[in-house]
């Protein structure tokens, strides 16, 4: 079996054991599925996912729609990290396989470098230039910000509720800010950390949505539109990318011609 056909594999698994996560006894709270916005949602980033395993052309975002899930599916397990990780159940653990699907990426971007089919992913330096450097630094500091604001109105801060949780998301930033300054925009990996990152820190918006927005704290709020921010820049910064390097493609295929 192939390296690339190895990775598209896990990530078809991976997409299988989150679908069954949904449905299956998670923790105290019940099942993904009770709360119908968080089991729409997942239904829809897993939907999508399985662009990347059925080879449709679509790889990255299926991988990082994957990853989404995954930091969703990240959250409880965090929470209850480490004295209360009995309570969870299989809805848990089953959820976590959804990291797969980003794995599956990494695998076979890996399979295409040894192939010679993977193209350049530009220069590593960091551009201050670069349109969505800005969101994507704001959101960074904002989730740092949340972190130590209430999670909710009767709560008190991600770091209160769970230390676990509350590293895990400082360990986020750091790798988003290092990634940032030290790999290419274009990179796969900028984009499936700050993916997971975005899932993880935005699980209380979609769990709250829409009946339960008042109880959410500013942290959670501060959190999500960090997630947001985050996202939106990666998202821009390699869009720019492209564009910058569509046109230094197109003499070169001339040229070819």
């Amino acid at each position: 079996m192939s390296l690339g056909l190895a990775g598209r594999g896990l990530a078809g698994i991976g997409i299988v054991c989150g679908l069954l996560a949904i449905g299956l006894h998670v923790a105290f709270s019940g099942h993904y599925v009770d709360d119908g916005t968080v089991a729409a949602y997942l239904f829809f980033l897993l939907a999508l996912a399985s662009h990347f395993p059925a080879e449709i052309g679509q790889d990255t975002r299926g991988a990082a729609l994957g990853a989404v899930a995954f930091g969703l599916f990240l959250y409880g397990p965090a929470l209850f990290a480490f004295d209360n990780l009995g309570d969870l159940d299989a809805g848990a653990w089953l959820g976590l396989c959804a990291g797969l699907i980003p794995f599956g990426l990494v695998l076979v971007r890996s399979a295409e470098r040894e192939a010679g089919h993977s193209a350049p992913a530009g220069p590593s330096a960091l551009d201050l230039r670069s349109p969505g450097l800005g969101p994507a630094l704001l959101g960074l500091v904002l989730i740092v910000v949340g972190i130590w604001l209430p999670a909710g109105s009767h709560t008190g801060s991600s770091w209160h509720s769970s230390k676990t949780l509350a590293i895990l998301m400082l360990l986020l930033v750091a790798a988003n800010a290092l990634l940032a300054a030290r790999s290419p925009a274009r990179s796969d990996a900028v984009l499936l950390v700050a993916a997971i990152t975005f899932g993880l820190v935005t699980y209380p918006f979609v769990r709250g949505a829409f009946e339960q927005f008042g109880f959410l704290g500013s942290g959670s709020w501060i959190e999500a539109f960090g997630g947001i921010g985050l996202l939106a820049g990666v998202l821009a910064t390699r869009a720019a990318a492209a564009r910058a390097a569509a046109p230094a493609a197109a003499p070169s295929a001339a040229a070819a011609a």
